[in-house]
């Protein structure tokens, strides 16, 4: 009788780098600066003259939105600025969520045919009640 040995293979450890727990760390650490770097939008601060005007447009609240237009021709929406691809886009979505009125606020400045581009993107958006605010006369003394 023959009895049969068995026969164990032995495994062969493969020398290698475990890469898990490197990219755990360098996950972490991409997490970590993306919640750790503030992105910061440039705001811009703008001094609007507004023009004169004996039969007052003025802001009816804070609801309607306004644009305003610097002297220097520059265009802003809210508190940054905009180029007119971007303020039509954002009057667009104005319009979408039923938004009819905006105030455009024109520096006294400005070139009329600004404020009135800035207008026609309003209205090509869909808000047909562009408005142009304006300031009381200032008062003369006797």
């Amino acid at each position: 009788m023959s009895a049969r040995v068995p026969i164990h293979r032995r495994r062969r450890l493969q020398a290698g780098v475990n890469l898990t727990p490197m990219l755990d760390v360098i996950f972490n650490l991409i997490f970590f600066f993306i919640l750790a770097t503030t992105i910061r939008e440039e705001t811009f601060e703008m001094s609007i003259q507004l023009p004169e005007s004996s039969t007052v447009t003025a802001a009816a609240g804070e609801t309607i939105p306004h644009v305003a237009v610097s002297a220097a021709g520059d265009i802003f929406y809210g508190d940054r600025r905009v180029v007119e691809e971007e303020l039509e886009l954002e009057m667009r979505a104005l319009a979408g969520e039923g938004q009819r009125a905006v105030l455009v606020r024109g520096d006294t400045a400005v070139n009329l045919g600004r404020v009135i581009e800035v207008f026609d993107i309003c209205r090509r958006a869909g808000l047909v009640e562009a408005q142009l605010e304006t300031r009381p006369p200032a008062p003369t003394s006797p």
